[in-house]
């Protein structure tokens, strides 16, 4: 298992995703530059009854409170999911789609393991990646606003990049269980978005009136990560217990993606 997620981390960093993701993150850090006050995905007032992703929207521009800093500095990780769904798609999927993988189940590694190492690898990479992304934003806040941060801040910081994290991992688990059906990165790409757009546009709609919905409706959005995500980029409390069943359930279709491959002839 070692070896092969040792080759499997090779492969990542040979690959052009790493270097087309820094691109897409220095694209992005420009778009905060050129563009001032933003709202993406967003319902409410955008200060104090809010939901969604809200750039730099201030109640007082001169002195801004932490949490307006905060919520800026997750803002922009609303394009993240687009790096990570393509990272995501194009790496599980090409050795499938050229037929390499064929090579390394020849010579007797498991199809299990190849699974694991794959998944593991977009898992490690893709929390680096945001790592950096967030860290990048936040020292453009605090260098623009001048903010002075103290320590107590650091564990609110912390607690919503792990929560946000968890989440990206179960939308990972999702995209994984897709490449595995299709193994077509155009499909497994327009599922995805059709997934979290579908998410955004109904809870938008619904956020403040989550109690009256039917219940089919309500449990597309806690299956949702656009949900999760919506809500803690704004600091806004979800249930542990909600979050926790998310991800058990996106747990379970990941096993059951890697039972499908290993049950699965590859061609």
């Amino acid at each position: 298992m070692s070896r092969q997620l040792k080759a499997e981390f090779y492969k990542m960093f040979h690959s052009m995703n790493i270097v087309i993701s820094f691109l897409v993150i220095v694209a992005i850090v420009g778009l905060s530059f050129a563009f001032g006050d933003m709202s993406f995905f967003a319902g409410g007032d955008g200060m104090v009854t809010y939901i969604g992703f809200q750039a730099k929207g201030y109640m007082n521009q001169s002195s801004p409170e932490f949490n307006e800093i905060l919520r800026s500095t997750f803002a922009y990780t609303c394009f993240f999911w687009i790096i990570v769904l393509f990272i995501t798609a194009l790496f599980f999927t090409k050795e499938y789609s050229t037929g390499t993988i064929k090579l390394a189940v020849a010579i007797g590694i498991n199809k299990w393991s190849i699974y694991i190492s794959k998944v593991a690898t977009i898992l490690c990479v893709t929390f680096g990646l945001y790592f950096i992304y967030i860290t990048i934003f936040g020292l453009i806040e605090i260098l623009q606003t001048g903010i002075d941060i103290r320590s107590y801040y650091v564990s609110d910081v912390i607690r919503i990049f792990i929560l946000n994290y968890l989440v990206l991992a179960a939308f990972i688990c999702f995209i994984v269980f897709i490449c595995v059906l299709t193994r077509n990165v155009g499909i497994v790409v327009g599922l995805s978005c059709l997934y979290i757009f579908a998410g955004i546009s109904i809870y938008i709609m619904v956020w403040d009136r989550m109690e009256t919905l039917v219940k089919v409706v309500r449990m597309f959005i806690y299956c949702n990560p656009m949900y999760y995500w919506m809500n803690y980029c704004c600091n806004r409390a979800v249930s542990y217990i909600e979050l926790l069943g998310y991800l058990i359930v996106s747990v379970a279709i990941l096993i059951f993606g890697g039972y499908l491959l290993e049950k699965r002839e590859i061609k």
